[in-house]
This record gives C-alpha cells, sequence and structure tokens, in this order.
C-alpha cells in the first residue's frame, strides 16, 4: 500500500513538473514577444524604416536595440532608419554611445539616420558628453523627417 501511494505520489509530481514547464515555456515565448513589442522598427516606406523609443534604455534594451535595427535595416534593405527619441526620458553616457556605436554600424550597412524628438536636456547631455553625431540629420518632430526622408530618397 506504501509502494502503492508513493507510486501515485510521484506520479504527480511529475505532471506538476511537466506542467511547470509547459508554464515556464509559455512564459519565455511571452517575454520574447514582449520584448520584441517594446522595440518596434516599423516600415514606412519602401526604404524607410521608423524605431519609435519609448521608456528607459538600459544595457539590455540598447544592445536589444542594435541587434533589431541591424537586422531589420538589412533585411529591408533600408536606406534611412529613422530613431524617435521623444520618449526616451534621459539619455545618459552609456546610451548616447550605444547610439552613436549604432549610428555608425547603420552607415557600414549603407542606411542613413535620422535622429527625432531630441529634448533640451537630452541635447545637453549628449553635448555635454562630446558626443558627435557628424552627418545625423535631426528633426524636431516625426513629420518633418518623413518629409525630408522623401525628398532625399527622391534625389537619390
Amino acid at each position: 500500500m506504501q509502494t502503492e501511494t508513493l507510486q501515485q505520489i510521484v506520479q504527480e509530481l511529475e505532471e506538476r513538473s511537466a506542467q511547470q514547464e509547459q508554464l515556464l515555456n509559455e512564459i519565455t515565448a511571452q517575454r520574447e514577444v514582449i520584448r520584441e513589442l517594446s522595440l518596434p522598427i516599423l516600415p514606412v516606406g519602401r526604404n524607410v524604416l521608423v524605431a519609435p523609443l519609448v521608456g528607459a534604455l538600459d544595457s539590455e534594451r540598447l544592445h536589444q536595440l542594435q541587434t533589431q535595427a541591424f537586422q531589420r535595416v538589412e533585411r529591408a534593405r533600408a536606406r534611412l532608419l529613422i530613431l524617435d527619441v521623444t520618449g526616451v526620458p534621459v539619455i545618459d553616457t552609456h546610451v548616447a554611445q550605444g547610439l552613436a556605436g549604432l549610428i555608425q554600424g547603420l552607415r557600414l550597412l549603407g542606411a542613413e539616420v535620422f535622429i527625432v524628438g531630441v529634448r533640451p536636456e537630452v541635447a545637453q547631455t549628449i553635448v555635454g558628453l562630446g558626443i558627435r553625431l557628424r552627418d545625423v540629420s535631426v528633426f524636431s518632430d516625426l513629420g518633418s523627417a518623413l518629409e525630408s526622408a522623401t525628398l532625399r530618397l527622391v534625389e537619390r
């Protein structure tokens, strides 16, 4: 009788373990979807992508942005990525350097970068850190950037 009871307990534990494993797999898949949705890179034209950034950019999100941007630009053969930083509350040294690296990497892939929505405190930080964003067009709003993108891509 004890053996039968122990076998029943072991079977219940195995079933619970399998259920927990299934739940963990579902949670992992959901996290991946959330991670991808938290940094969308959207096509807005044949050769133009927009990355609206919202919230703080820590090391993990910055790395994810770089990875996704490189992949999407290459896959879409985009010639322009518009980084909209309107929703980024703070750009510190690490983030500014990461964005500068992203811009350099995208240039190596043949894409131009526009930056949109730089607030005064973010501009002060970038200037104060001595980070030079050479040959990067900066716009106050997305509409202006899209207008310029249309004109620039038509000229090419």
